[in-house]
This record gives C-alpha cells, sequence and structure tokens, in this order.
C-alpha cells in the first residue's frame, strides 16, 4: 500500500490500482509509482519462469524493502506481519523464522546496511535469522549482484548459464518452535542449525596479513555475547572476476559447547581462503578449535580438510 497526498495506490506482482484506476493504472498513465517490485505480470514479465531459484530471489527483494520498515511492536510482529506474504508466495518449502530451508546456506548470508544494530531486550528469532535485529538488512544474493534478476535474463539472451555457486556447509537439522504451533509461518520461541562447517579462527587471517571482509551486526558488548570468535564459510562464488568466500562471524555460548550465535559476516578472495585452509588441513589436528568448540569431527581423507559438527542458534 502506498499513501499518497491524494490517493491510495497499491500493487502486487500482477497489477498496479490507485482509487482513479481501481482496476489497474493504464500503461501509458502519467501517474507512477516508485517500487522495486516486478512489473504488472510477475516474474514472467521478466521473461523468467517461477522455478524455485526465482522465487528465492523475489523473496531476497521482499526482505530487502520490509526490513526497512519501523514496526511498532517489533518483538510481537516482526515475524508476524511477514508471515502473510510468506504464506501466499508459493515456496514449497520448510519455512524458519524468516528462511526458507531449501535455500537456507544462501539465505543465512544476508548482512546488515552498514551500520551494527542492538539486538532486542525482548526475544523476536534466533541470531541466524535477519528477523532477529531491527532494522535494515540486505540478503547477500542481492548485495554481492545489484540486480540479480536482470543478469539471469541477460546471461539468457546470451545463451550461457551463471557460474554455480558451491556451498561449503551441510545442513544436518534445522527447526524453529513455533509460538503457535496452527501458523507455521509466524513468530517462534526458539530455533536452531546443525551444521557440518569448516571452521577457522580471525586471527589465522589477521597473522597472515589476508585481506578479508568483515561486517559486525551488533555491538560487541552485548551481554548474550561472549569473547571467543569464529569464522564459518559457506559460501564460494566462481565468479571469473573477483571470485569471493562469504561466511558468518559467530561466537560461541560458554554455557554450551559447540553451539554458536551469530554476530556478523565477512568475505575474502578464494586463493587467500584456498591458501588459508590449505595450511590447516596439514596439521593433525587444527589447534584453533577446542574440544569445547564443536561436537564432533570429521576429516577428509583425500583433501585433509577438517568438518566440524556446530549448533547455531
Amino acid at each position: 500500500l502506498h499513501f499518497g497526498k491524494n490517493q491510495v495506490f497499491w500493487e502486487c506482482n500482477e497489477r498496479r490500482a490507485c482509487e482513479t484506476f481501481p482496476g489497474g493504472i493504464p500503461k501509458h498513465s502519467a501517474i507512477k509509482i516508485s517500487t522495486s517490485l516486478p512489473p504488472a505480470g510477475g516474474l514472467t514479465a521478466y521473461g523468467i519462469d517461477t522455478r524455485p531459484r526465482d522465487v528465492y530471489e523475489l523473496w531476497d527483494k521482499i526482505i530487502d524493502l520490509y526490513s526497512a520498515a519501523e514496526l511498532s511492536y517489533p518483538a510481537k510482529d516482526k515475524l508476524l506481519a511477514i508471515g502473510g506474504v510468506a504464506s501466499t508466495i508459493g515456496i514449497q518449502s520448510e519455512y524458519l523464522a524468516g528462511l526458507w530451508k531449501d535455500d537456507l546456506p544462501r539465505q543465512l548470508l544476508w548482512t546488515t546496511d552498514g551500520r551494527t544494530h542492538s539486538r532486542p531486550v525482548d526475544y523476536q528469532a534466533p541470531t541466524w535469522s535477519w528477523a532477529s535485529l531491527n532494522g535494515k538488512v540486505v540478503p547477500r544474493r542481492s548485495k554481492h549482484n545489484l540486480d540479480s534478476l536482470t543478469s539471469r535474463i541477460m546471461a539468457r539472451k546470451n545463451d550461457s548459464t551463471p557460474a554455480q555457486d558451491q556451498i561449503l556447509i551441510q545442513v544436518i537439522e534445522a527447526e524453529t518452535e513455533l509460538t503457535d504451533p496452527r501458523n507455521r509461518f509466524g513468530p517462534v520461541n526458539k530455533g536452531y542449525i546443525v551444521l557440518h562447517a569448516i571452521m577457522f579462527r580471525p586471527r589465522d587471517i589477521v597473522d597472515d596479513g589476508l585481506p578479508v571482509s568483515y561486517v559486525m551486526d551488533i555491538n560487541l558488548q552485548h551481554p548474550h555475547i561472549t569473547v571467543d570468535m569464529f569464522c564459518l564459510p559457506i559460501l564460494r562464488s566462481n565468479y571469473e572476476v573477483n571470485s569471493l568466500v562469504f561466511g558468518l562471524l559467530l561466537q560461541r555460548r560458554v554455557e554450551s559447547p559447540g553451539t554458536y550465535y551469530r554476530c556478523g559476516n565477512f568475505n575474502m578472495g578464494v586463493e587467500k581462503f584456498e591458501s588459508l585452509i590449505s595450511r590447516n588441513s596439514k596439521m593433525t589436528v587444527y589447534d584453533g578449535m577446542q574440544p569445547e568448540d564443536h561436537l564432533g569431527i570429521s576429516k577428509d581423507m583425500q583433501t585433509g580438510i577438517q568438518r566440524y559438527k556446530v549448533v547455531l542458534c
């Protein structure tokens, strides 16, 4: 809904209308709405079918817009309000506090708009969900590629296929406890994700002088945060130029071994990442991870890469 000076406008993925033209604003009308939503006709107007990846990109755009809104009662309404959109968008996947399980690795990589936020005193969502913060967040897909839908179109016109990203984690389990079990798109009491993942310490990067970019979600003096920080790489982008590895910054819960809160995100060059992993894989046991930092460890016999079982909450 858009509340204009003289009338109300409304829009969806099929139509834009107003009080003057309730059946739809004529294509050549002087009346315009400033919006980031696709034009009338939905995704098909872009020449894109409604495959899952395209729908997830649309969801990213919705979160980009929605997270900037200032709700009167975010603790109660943050997930409740967006749940109505989630229930009608048509994504066939399990819904987890504002994220979709089938696209979970990419959706975990949301970032703030460059400003740190304070996590609300009243619980809103697990720290791995964008809904845990009050403030604008940007899904990683639209952050790294500001017009991802357009790039997909150009790739199809050129009969080329965009490079496939490489997922670096394995999601073992992901669940939320709903406040109202009858509403799977509603608020949650808690949630967790169990992963097998590569992990290393930020100090490993600093000691080697490797270039890395960090964005913090919150002020590190927040009472829910401990002093230990870890890097968990999630996705490797395979672009011809400027390939990057994206991941999360985590801090471990002192009272719960192998369990972590999200506190930010990072990215680093692929070559530097491979150099770091190669060095760590030559160690019999990586000294940056202590027994209390994980729930289990496995090592690839061919590559020597060590992966840890951890819980995000």
